[in-house]
């Protein structure tokens, strides 16, 4: 078997999984599959998360029988692609037939199918939790699915229609929404399943109010709650809420471009944009033209920015340059710790741009303001 690192391709913004690295006990599992006479797949790639990273694992088909055996420290989700000789590479993995499990320790059996698509899947306890959890945001899954294709296919259409366009797109923030009081009333309703950890994961995502998320929290059974995974998502709802909206700001202090020490405190008095950004993250460079635009406009009207970045040690340039080219003339500070830079964990950041806009008296205002958000917001305050 072949192992590698597999990079995952980021979407609207610039992202970063925070592993769940800590020590546990390792759990051995087994997955066996069997094909039916005739299939014309020769191997079958598995690809999982291994401290915080994707890993990527090939074995061959023999007999119409392939098997794998690995160990994890948690319930780990497990994606199988089924591919023919010519789909060997990963660049065409995308085409091939595919499936997705969790393991949790012992045998998965994968049986009966011509392709992944048909597969029968007969795992442990923990793959029939992760069904029940699939299963309870179905149907939403597949209307918001279906709307994106649609919103895709009118965009592109040489006669679009902006109404169209909108009334798709309402119709997929409202399924969104319906989607996120799923998720919370499943996390309600089975206290005791570890997928009541991945649905807060995404509530807390989705800036879920955390009032409630901590008391989703308290009410899971003590060996999902006070689980190694238990106690981090615990963590992750305890910083949402420290930066909830009329929140105080959490404090912090980093070094600006010159190496002197700069704090949020030492703006007090003011209205304050904290932008986390980066000079290698696409969208952010995209969105600085209208947070520039913002902050032209009322500079003099006692608001300012405090650009963070999360860029790299060893790549100091870059952050500089990127400053120049997007006319940042505003402080910016950062420690180089790319990730794991100081300020982003305190507020939570997993993903660039994300910004919180901060009050005089050191309250957060808002979150994630953009665009023409951004100046209608600083348009109703200082104005």
């Amino acid at each position: 078997m072949k192992k590698n690192n597999v990079k995952k391709a980021v979407g609207l913004g610039c992202s970063f999984f925070l592993g769940l690295s800590a020590v546990m006990a390792q759990s051995g599992y087994t997955i066996k599959g069997q094909l039916k006479k005739g299939a014309a797949y020769e191997k079958v790639y598995k690809v999982y998360k291994q401290g915080g990273q994707e890993q990527l694992d090939s074995t061959l088909v023999k007999h119409r029988k392939f098997s794998f055996k690995g160990s994890v420290d948690e319930p780990t989700l497990v994606t199988l692609y089924l591919v023919r000789k010519d789909q060997f590479y990963a660049p065409r993995m995308q085409e091939a037939k595919r499936t997705a499990f969790y393991v949790d320790g012992g045998t998965t059996r994968i049986t009966n199918g011509v392709s992944l698509e048909d597969f029968i899947v007969e795992g442990t306890t923990i793959q029939q939790e992760y069904l029940k959890y699939r299963a309870s945001t179905a149907d939403l899954d597949r209307q918001i699915d279906s709307l994106n294709r649609a919103y895709s296919q009118v965009s592109k259409s040489e006669g679009r229609n902006g109404e169209d366009l909108i009334r798709i797109r309402k119709a997929g923030i409202d399924a969104s929404y319906q989607r996120i009081d799923q998720l919370a009333r499943f996390v309600s309703e089975n206290n005791g399943s570890y997928f009541s950890l991945v649905a807060l994961q995404e509530l807390v995502k989705a800036n879920r109010d955390s009032e409630e998320l901590l008391q989703l929290h308290s009410r899971l059974e003590a060996k999902i709650g006070e689980s190694t995974k238990g106690e981090q998502v615990a963590k992750q709802i305890q910083v949402l809420h420290a930066t909830r909206i009329g929140a105080q700001a959490p404090d912090f202090t980093q070094n600006d471009v010159n190496d002197k020490p700069v704090s949020l405190s030492d703006f007090r008095g003011q209205y304050v944009l904290l932008d986390f950004w980066a000079s290698w993250c696409g969208p952010c460079r995209g969105e600085n033209p209208h947070v520039v635009a913002a902050y032209e406009k009322f500079k003099n009207k006692n608001f300012t920015v405090l650009g963070v970045s999360l860029d790299q040690n060893g790549k100091k340039e870059n952050w500089l340059k990127a400053i120049e080219e997007d006319k940042l003339t505003w402080t910016n500070v950062s420690d180089l710790k790319f990730w794991k830079n100081e300020a982003a964990l305190l507020y939570g950041v997993r993903a660039v741009p994300q910004n919180f806009l901060i009050g005089p008296d050191g309250k957060i205002l808002g979150k994630n303001l953009r665009g023409k958000e951004l100046s209608a917001k600083l348009e109703q305050l200082l104005n």
